[in-house]
This record gives structure tokens, C-alpha cells and sequence, in this order.
């Protein structure tokens, strides 16, 4: 997947499309700081700060993760401090893993993304290259007018081609990974509302409250922009008949027709071959959370 981006045919020199990569490059980067700054302090509340209370308020320690309960009281005292620090290190561990696989994906979306602008550009100005359009029919500049319009048409499908497999490792690389966040996504967030529902210390609830954000992220952006990516792949059929293409010759307008019914089927990207990344899942996603925790509230008030 990355050696493709690599590839001559995700290369330009124009400066336009230069900065439209480029752009890609900078939301991926600003993304990633925006979910690392939410995970950095929901994973300082919930392992640092109880820490820190304990040291200077003497408040009894509890662990982060869960507690030893089939120990002794006494073995458990005695090794309080490294068996924090080991759950402190695994949770921690387990939010950094987190946080860089799902800006990695946002990141190979926004390039995807980038890539489908470059060749919207591209197809509306694909006659461009056209130096002679007054040129009568059977003409020599008529012919190499066309002869370079199939050549830029021809370049396009293929670059069609290449983002359309491009998709499909992002789908291969990730899609166990997205039904796994999806199929889960949902409890996640059933039972950080019902949590909300009970009893504990301010901290926790502080912990509780960045979480729900941050897993909320987690699913909702995803979906976000798997939207914008059927749209941008959709767009392109409007993208070709925007080009100067009635005068030019049948051969172009066979590769034009061409491109048109392969881009009529928008890319998709789904998780587990279930879950397609849009906003409608996101919406059935959010409707099932709270479905279940409507249902935890009238079994508990029962």
C-alpha cells in the first residue's frame, strides 16, 4: 500500500496537485494531534492523576485496569507500586497502539481522497492538451489533437484504476480492524452511559467523559470520511462530461464512456465485508448504543 503511493502513477509535477497532497499530509497531521491530545489526557486522568492524589492525600490506590482480587490483601500491599506500574504500562501501551493505527488509517484515506481531487482536475481538463481546436476534420492537426486527447483520457483511466486498488488494500489492510472497532464500538459506548448512571469518584467520571469523546472519534470519523470518499469517487462522472469532449474523435469518446461506467459505482470501504465506512453506519452505530443503554436503564430500575 505505501510502495504504491510511490508509484509513477500517484507522482505529479503540477504544483496544483503538488498542494493538494500536501494538504492531505497536514489534516492526516492535525488529526493525529487532536486524537493523541484526547488520549494523552483521558490515559493521564485515569493512570497519573490517582497516582499523584495517592502520594500526597494518602488516598487508598486503585488499580487502572482491574484489581487483584483472588490475591491476599497482604501480597497485594506488598507489590502495590509494580503491579500499578505494570498496568500503567500495558494501558498505556494498548492507547499509543490505538491512536496511530486509526490516524494511520485516516492518513491513507485523506491521500486516497487527494488523489480522486488530482484526477477530478485532471478530467476537466483533459482536452487541454487540444493546440489545435479549429482544426478541420481529417486535418493532421485535427488527428494529433486527438491522438494526445485518447493519450491524457487513457492516462486517467489508468489512474482511475490504480486508486481504485489503492482502496482495495486500505479495505484488505484494515477491514478485520474496522469490524473489530465497529462491532464494539457500540458497547463501548452503551456502557460509558450507563457508568454515568452509577456512583464513583470525580476523576473516574472525568475519565469516563474523554473516553466516550474519544471512542465516539474513533467511530464517528472513519465513517465521516468514507462518506466524503464515495462522494469525491462519485463526482468523477460529472468530472468527465466537463471537459471539451464533443468535438473529439470516437476513439476518445469510447475510453470517455468507458471511465463513466466504472466510475457510476462509487468507491466503498467496508469493514469485515459488513460495515461500510458512512455516515448512515455511524448513525445505526449511535441508535444501537443507545437502544442497549435504554434497556440496561429498565432492567436496573425493575
Amino acid at each position: 500500500m505505501l510502495s504504491m503511493l510511490e508509484s509513477e502513477v500517484f507522482q505529479s509535477n503540477d504544483a496544483e496537485e503538488i498542494k493538494l497532497i500536501k494538504e492531505a499530509k497536514e489534516k492526516s497531521n492535525f488529526y493525529w494531534k487532536i486524537t493523541a491530545g484526547l488520549s494523552v489526557s483521558a490515559n493521564t486522568v485515569n493512570v497519573f492523576l490517582p497516582f499523584v492524589v495517592h502520594l500526597i492525600f494518602s488516598v487508598k490506590l486503585e488499580f487502572p485496569v482491574c484489581r487483584y482480587s483472588f490475591i491476599p490483601e497482604k501480597y497485594e500491599a506488598m507489590f502495590l507500586y509494580p503491579a500499578y506500574l505494570y498496568q500503567s504500562i500495558g494501558i498505556t501501551s494498548h492507547m499509543l497502539y490505538n491512536v496511530n493505527i486509526d490516524t494511520f488509517l485516516l492518513g491513507v484515506m485523506f491521500l486516497a481522497m487527494a488523489q480522486l481531487d488530482i484526477l477530478d482536475r485532471k478530467l476537466r481538463k483533459v482536452t487541454d492538451v487540444c493546440l489545435y481546436p479549429d482544426a478541420a476534420r481529417g486535418s493532421v492537426d485535427k488527428f494529433i489533437d486527438d491522438q494526445n486527447a485518447v493519450l491524457e483520457i487513457v492516462n486517467c483511466i489508468k489512474h482511475y484504476d490504480a486508486v481504485c486498488k489503492y482502496c482495495k488494500l486500505i479495505q484488505d489492510a484494515f477491514s478485520e480492524i474496522l469490524f473489530v472497532l465497529f462491532s464494539s464500538g457500540s458497547c463501548k459506548i452503551c456502557m460509558c452511559l450507563f457508568r454515568f448512571t452509577m456512583p464513583g469518584a470525580t476523576q473516574y467520571f472525568v475519565f469516563l467523559t474523554l473516553y466516550i469523546v474519544v471512542m465516539t472519534l474513533q467511530v464517528m470519523v472513519p465513517c465521516w470520511f468514507g462518506s466524503r470518499l464515495i462522494e469525491k469517487s462519485s463526482q468523477i462522472t460529472f468530472a468527465v462530461y466537463d471537459c471539451d469532449w464533443t468535438p473529439r474523435c470516437r476513439r476518445f469518446k469510447s475510453n470517455l464512456r468507458l471511465l463513466v461506467e466504472r466510475a457510476n459505482r462509487p468507491i466503498i470501504i467496508k469493514g469485515g465485508k459488513m460495515f461500510m465506512l458512512s455516515l448512515a453506519t455511524f448513525t445505526a452505530i449511535m441508535n444501537s448504543s443507545y437502544s442497549f443503554f435504554t434497556l440496561l436503564r429498565h432492567m436496573q430500575s425493575r
